[in-house]
Order: structure tokens, then sequence, then C-alpha cells
């Protein structure tokens, strides 16, 4: 596991229903529940209490939330899990990951959701997270983004500031792919290489 982003991320969100359901991202999210799905992945999903919400939407068959953060996820998987029905909760898995490297899940989600996540990984790691993204959606997937606009949120955890220019700078690595890349400076990607 990746020490220096364990020993920083240990916040822990607990807030209730009616704070979960009011949050923007919730609000987002909704607007756009028909094209979620039907396979999600939520990275950086802290306790997860919105990999919920998202499993009430009507075309979810999975939702799993990744975080770096145990005890966030405890907490997710078991005082959560017991506010919703099992319909919902079922769809619900939690795995316990550094987002700089997630395992056997190549071009397996239909969306990746991370929502205030970008802005907590160091400018060196950067790209690694993005291609770790790219690797785990599929090929016609839909890849869902928010962040704070340059310091406008104000968090001591954040470490990486962004403008639309710069976002869509350091998205761009994924739009260029060469069969041809030498070893050394490509990324195996499910077969793909970039």
């Amino acid at each position: 596991m990746n020490q220096k982003y364990e020993h920083k991320e240990t916040g822990i969100r607990n807030n209730g229903d009616k704070w979960n359901r009011d949050h923007a991202k919730y609000q987002i999210l909704s607007q756009y529940k028909n094209e979620i799905g039907p396979r999600v992945a939520e990275v950086g999903c802290n306790s997860g209490y919105h990999c919920y919400l998202i499993a009430e939407f009507p075309n979810i068959k999975e939702i799993l939330g990744f975080d770096i953060n145990k005890k966030a996820l405890d907490l997710g998987d078991s005082k959560f899990r017991k506010e919703f029905p099992e319909e919902v909760s079922s769809k619900v898995k939690f795995i316990y990951s550094d987002i700089c490297k997630i395992e056997g899940y190549s071009n397996y989600f239909d969306t990746i959701i991370s929502f205030h996540v970008l802005e907590h990984i160091y400018p060196e790691d950067l790209k690694k997270v993005l291609l770790e993204k790219y690797k785990i959606l599929k090929k016609d997937g839909n890849l869902i983004v928010s962040l704070p606009y340059k310091r406008n949120l104000y968090c001591s955890k954040h470490v990486n500031f962004f403008t639309l220019e710069s976002l869509n700078e350091a998205i761009s690595c994924l739009l260029y792919t060469s069969d041809a890349a030498d070893e050394e400076d490509s990324v195996d990607l499910g077969g793909r290489r970039i």
C-alpha cells in the first residue's frame, strides 16, 4: 500500500442521509442516473455512502468503492450497509486499494466516478492515477470527475490544484495511444499500450 497516501488520507465522512442526498455530488449524479452503469466504480469513495445512493439508480447492477482508508471503508460496510434495503446494499462492494494501482478490473467498468479525489493526488502521481482509471474503464465508458477550481476550497490535504486547462492537459495523456511505444515508456492497459 502507498504509505504517503495511507498516512495522509485518514478522514472519515460520517454524514447523514439528508446531507448526502443534498450534496452537490448526488445532485449532479442524479441528473445522469440513466447514463450511469450498469457496472460502476467510485474511485476515492471514503466511507462509501454515495455508493449506496448510486446503487438506488435503476440500471445499476454493481458498484465498487475503492479507497485507501480502511477505517472509512469499514464504516461504510458495517454501519451504512444496514441503512439501505438488501436490493440496494447487495450491489455495493468496497475494495481497500491504492488508487495508483488497482488490480484485477481491467476494462471492467461502464462508469467511473471520482469526486474530489484528484486534488489529493501528488502531481508526480497524477498520470499514474489517471491511467489506472483508464485501464479499468471499458472502451466506451464514462469517466465523471469533479474537483474544486484552483484553490477555492481550502483543505490542508489538497496537494494538487486545477483549472479547466490544467485538467484537460492532465487528461490528454489518455487520448494518445501508440502500439509502437517503448516498453519502458508505456503502460499496459489490458492489451493496449499508452
